[in-house]
């Protein structure tokens, strides 16, 4: 889904709460699903709150409140802004398989280096296994949302939204884990300043058809999505 969207780089404020409540909410209304759920399930208005406990496993919570029957329903929501330099270049997101790990050895470090921060696909269980301490898994074991979604800048003018059931993201890391390699971040290159490292996995969102199988990108999927959800 194509957004119109800030000029600034989003990037830059991760974690940002009014920014990740504002990606929440242009995805819900550009995509018309508040209008789908005031005209089917009668919902008269929403609420969308920043999560600050980052142990819940999720950022954003909306509250949907229907007032004549005084009933409401939640869903809750992990956002991801990606990296303006990697996805114009690349077209691809990062999924988030360890967030936070460290070397056994510096010298493993440099190797890594060496192989311009990828690990080829068959070796990736030995590197987790073997190679590194991980101090937490990344959101393909641990993400609690019922949607991730990700905010892509595309130019100046707009950015691609894209949003995932999230169990079934999470079903498809075995699936990662044998036809993509992995990828540990570069924190110089994107200026961050983190004492710890991580890795993703990066896949394009337009052409990998088992993650489009996932994907939460018009109003039949949303409201299959939304029903199986208000089942349980």
């Amino acid at each position: 889904m194509v957004v119109k969207m800030q000029k600034n780089n989003l990037f830059e404020h991760y974690g940002n709460s009014v920014i990740e409540v504002g990606i929440v909410e242009k995805w819900l209304r550009e995509s018309k699903y508040i209008d789908l759920l005031s005209n089917q399930f009668k919902m008269k208005y929403y609420k969308i709150c920043k999560i600050q406990d980052t142990q819940v496993g999720y950022d954003v919570e909306v509250e949907f409140v229907n007032l004549e029957e005084q009933n409401s329903f939640k869903i809750t929501i992990e956002v991801k802004i990606e990296s303006d330099m990697w996805y114009q270049k690349t077209g691809n997101i990062g999924l988030d398989y360890i967030s936070a790990f460290e070397f056994k050895k510096p010298e493993y470090k440099e190797k890594i280096k060496e192989n311009r921060y990828w690990i080829k696909k068959e070796k990736i269980e030995g590197f987790r296994n073997n190679v590194i301490n991980v101090m937490k898994y990344g959101k393909l074991f641990e993400c609690k949302a019922d949607i991730q979604l990700f905010y892509c800048k595309l130019n100046d003018n707009e950015a691609d939204i894209f949003a995932y059931c999230n169990e079934c993201l999470k079903n498809l890391r075995y699936y990662f884990e044998k036809n993509y390699n992995l990828r540990i971040n570069d924190k110089k290159t994107y200026k961050l300043s983190d004492n710890w490292e991580s890795a993703a996995f990066f896949v394009n969102p337009k052409k990998d058809e088992k993650l489009k199988l996932c994907q939460i990108d018009n109003i039949e999927k949303f409201l299959k999505y939304l029903k199986l959800k208000l089942l349980y």
